[in-house]
């Protein structure tokens, strides 16, 4: 029994793909058939003219001229029409594939992402679905014409000349043998350099998105270094995988042609025999024919060798494709009908990342934030405040315990709906390519003009795109790189204006920011936090002071709580964490 890694299954599984152009398929096949049984017809054409010129000494006729002519004219535009339906399912196939793919990968949950780098997902994106676009728009399409020419081509052989055919069966089997051995080694090869290059674009990915951090350490020479032994084991295996294909082109060509001069050093035989066995004319369409079997079967083992390729592919894809989301919505989500007043508790949660499970993040908290008041999360690094705001977006699942919204426990509402109710303001402000308005827009894409413009005066963005040119049509380059660290987090809290969501999450990240950005975004977090129910991680002291409740996290339990004076008297360890962090 063949393993799935010896079969071509994966590319079987992607052929729901081509459901939806069915109609176009079966046109492609019947055009196939077409085009190749003109081109059968050919070499009999080509034999009539040698007996009627070489053997009776006759001129070819006008007729056969016509014919031939018309054969040849149908031939080219079946082969074009071909060629034009199957290279836009291609196409299209491909788009559909990329479509689901990154639909797919936008459901994946934090932990899959922790185990699988972007460079390498955006490698099967691109490189693997470039292999499988290949496949469906040219290489089967080859392959069964091909496959029809070979077996059109053995009939015919057959009808020709049955004795000369016994020669080519018994060649044919000394050839087919050593190639399957041959084309087994390939496939396994194609997939390792397509890992080998996956995991080269991931590394490229990271370096290059961290490119000013390399070039201040001077690291270069480091990278370029390990980049190009990457690309070196890449290129070996690439070459191994070359060779082996070098090989099979050698056997495989030097068998067409042994095997051609065989049945001619025969079929001169047949010719020359009293009476003759053969005519001249049938020995040329014989020769034809084999010529035609011959490099039909050339084309076939060289369309499998791109289907080897195409499976590895295909098998990539899928692991993304079957990947399943360790976080989803419930199948029957609970509908909330009221407004959302945005009270959230914590009910003894405990938590662990799914890689680390022998480490406890989150140890029996208990948090009661009543609907409209604002918490701030403190403490030492590694205490767990970020993860407090991931449990509540459902990027993790605790796995002891309860959270609840206005009641409702979080992992019974659909993951749209919960997301919905709750506006995140992060630490790392994560700025699209594209325009100040586009960015603005992300909170809220249904948003009217004047809505955006609104949330944008709201959280002091308005200040900064006045004197701007272009204005809100003003790109801000890569990742943002064209505002300064100020004016990224102010888009951030436009966003979380426009999105207008019951419940705010914020990772404050105020304390990177000059005297003159801070004191802004400050302002317009006050406007922001005003009727929300605020879950914030602190790091100044005036978004402390101006807190209903602070929380202080140590190991993942909340140590001690109160207001920011009662805590200074009652937890020396908050008193020395004030000392330390907070700025005034």
């Amino acid at each position: 029994m063949q393993t799935r890694e010896e079969t071509n299954y994966p590319l079987i599984a992607l052929l729901p793909f081509l459901k939806p152009y069915k109609s176009r398929v079966i046109t492609a096949l019947i055009v196939l058939v077409l085009a190749s049984s003109s081109l059968l017809a050919l070499p009999v054409s080509i034999g009539n003219v040698v007996d009627m010129g070489f053997t009776k000494g006759q001129p070819v006729s006008q007729n056969q001229l016509l014919l031939f002519t018309l054969v040849s004219l149908l031939f080219a535009v079946l082969t074009t029409w071909r060629f034009y339906l199957v290279s836009t399912l291609g196409e299209h196939v491909v788009a559909d594939i990329r479509k689901k793919l990154f639909s797919q990968v936008l459901r994946l949950d934090s932990h899959q992402f922790e185990t699988i780098k972007v460079g390498e997902i955006l490698s099967r994106l691109t490189t693997d679905t470039t292999l499988i676009e290949q496949i469906v728009g040219t290489s089967i399409s080859l392959a069964l014409r091909n496959m029809i020419q070979l077996i059109g081509g053995i009939i015919m052989l057959f009808i020709t000349s049955w004795r000369l055919t016994c020669v080519v069966l018994v060649i044919t089997p000394m050839v087919l043998v050593p190639m399957m051995g041959i084309l087994r080694l390939s496939r396994r090869l194609a997939r390792i350099s397509q890992d080998k290059l996956a995991e080269t674009n991931a590394y490229a990915g990271e370096v290059l998105y961290a490119v000013q951090v390399a070039q201040s350490f001077t690291h270069e020479p480091h990278h370029n270094r390990k980049y190009a032994d990457a690309i070196e084991t890449s290129f070996v295996t690439a070459k191994q995988r070359i060779r082996i294909k070098s090989l099979f082109s050698f056997v495989m060509s030097f068998s067409i042609l042994i095997a051609i001069m065989a049945v001619f050093w025969a079929g001169s035989k047949l010719v020359v025999a009293t009476p003759p066995i053969i005519t001249q004319g049938e020995l040329v369409q014989f020769l034809t024919y084999t010529i035609f079997v011959a490099t039909a079967m050339a084309a076939i083992s060289e369309v499998w060798s791109d289907i080897q390729r195409a499976s590895g592919a295909s098998e990539r894809i899928l692991e993304l494709l079957l990947a399943k989301p360790g976080i989803e919505s419930p199948k029957k989500p609970i509908v909330l009908e009221k407004k959302v007043q945005g009270g959230v508790v914590f009910e003894n949660v405990h938590f662990s990342y799914p890689s680390r499970m022998d480490k406890k993040v989150i140890d029996g908290l208990d948090i009661s934030i009543p609907a409209g008041k604002m918490y701030a999360l403190v403490g030492p690094s590694g205490a767990g405040k970020s993860t407090i705001l991931q449990l509540i977006l459902r990027f993790y699942q605790q796995q002891q315990g309860r959270i609840t919204i206005d009641g409702h426990e979080i992992s019974q509402l659909a993951l749209q709906d919960l997301r919905n109710m709750i506006a995140l303001v992060p630490q790392e402000v994560i700025i699209f390519s594209g325009t100040i308005y586009d960015n603005i827009l992300y909170g809220q894409p249904e948003a009217s003009k004047e809505q955006v413009i609104q949330a944008a005066k709201m959280a002091l963005v308005d200040d900064f795109v006045k004197p701007l040119k272009d204005g809100y049509d003003t790109t801000v380059g890569e990742r943002g790189l064209r505002l300064s660290g100020g004016q990224r987090q102010r888009l951030a809290i436009a966003r979380a204006f426009l999105r207008n969501s019951p419940i705010l999450l914020l990772d404050e990240a105020t304390s990177a920011l000059d005297a003159e950005s801070e004191r802004l975004v400050q302002k317009a977090l006050q406007t922001l936090i005003a009727n929300r129910t605020t879950l914030v991680i602190a790091h100044r002291l005036a978004t402390i002071q101006q807190a209903d409740r602070i929380l202080f996290i140590e190991d993942g339990k909340i140590q001690s709580q109160g207001r920011h004076e009662e805590l200074l008297e009652k937890s020396s360890a908050y008193r020395h964490l004030a000392k330390l962090q907070f700025v005034d």
